[in-house]
């Protein structure tokens, strides 16, 4: 199959949020919440929090190994341990961990697949289809953990759309046109392809009213 290259513009898209999520806590990407079972939770948390404030990524590190050990809060602090290592320029290390969380093959950890992806749409300017496959695997992965994920359907709502596959294409923007009004010109385009000139034309009046 051949390459497909993006545009600038789905480029700028994709990648218009920070990949690296560190202050204050390191807030997680889709939103989901840490949980909070034992007041040692909660203060190992809060040794994080400040010793990321002070940029004493070490220190964060151990309270996050030894957050790791409680059951449930694995993969978040797995993943926040991945963040600082970004943040202290451990690329590699940082890139191991998500990798270990967000798999290419099952569904792993909602952030992790997220992170994944956006790297993907931040170093590649060619993709094969096996490539563009995995970009796929990991913002569906996220979908199924946060369904309403906005960032997530744009992003595959352009992919299927530079696939031609106008079905899947206009799904994923139908879910966020109410939040993202910015969409319904792609959803236009979409509808004019599937030769429905009426929802096309709908959407163009509504992007230019």
């Amino acid at each position: 199959l051949a390459l497909w290259q993006r545009s600038r513009r789905f480029r700028r898209l994709i990648y218009g949020s920070p990949a690296l999520v560190v202050a204050l806590g390191v807030l997680a990407i889709v939103g989901i919440q840490w949980l909070r079972p034992s007041s040692a939770i909660g203060n190992y948390q809060s040794e994080i929090k400040d010793a990321i404030e002070r940029e004493d990524y070490e220190a964060a590190k151990i309270y996050l190994r030894k957050l790791a050990s409680f059951e449930g809060m694995e993969d978040s602090a797995r993943f926040r341990l991945a963040m600082i290592e970004q943040a202290a320029g451990n690329e590699e290390d940082a890139a191991r961990i998500v990798a270990g969380l967000a798999p290419e093959d099952e569904t792993g950890y909602a952030d992790a697949h997220f992170w994944r992806a956006q790297k993907m749409a931040k170093d590649k300017t060619r993709w094969t289809k096996e490539e563009l496959d995995t970009f796929i695997h990991h913002l569906e992965a996220v979908l199924e953990a946060a369904p309403e994920h906005a960032q997530s359907h744009r992003m595959l709502g352009d992919v299927y759309l530079a696939r031609k596959d106008l079905e899947r294409a206009a799904q994923h923007f139908e879910a966020i046109v109410d939040s993202q009004p910015e969409v319904r010109l792609a959803l236009a385009r979409v509808y004019r392809q599937s030769d429905n000139e009426p929802s096309a034309q709908f959407e163009l009046d509504q992007a230019v009213g």
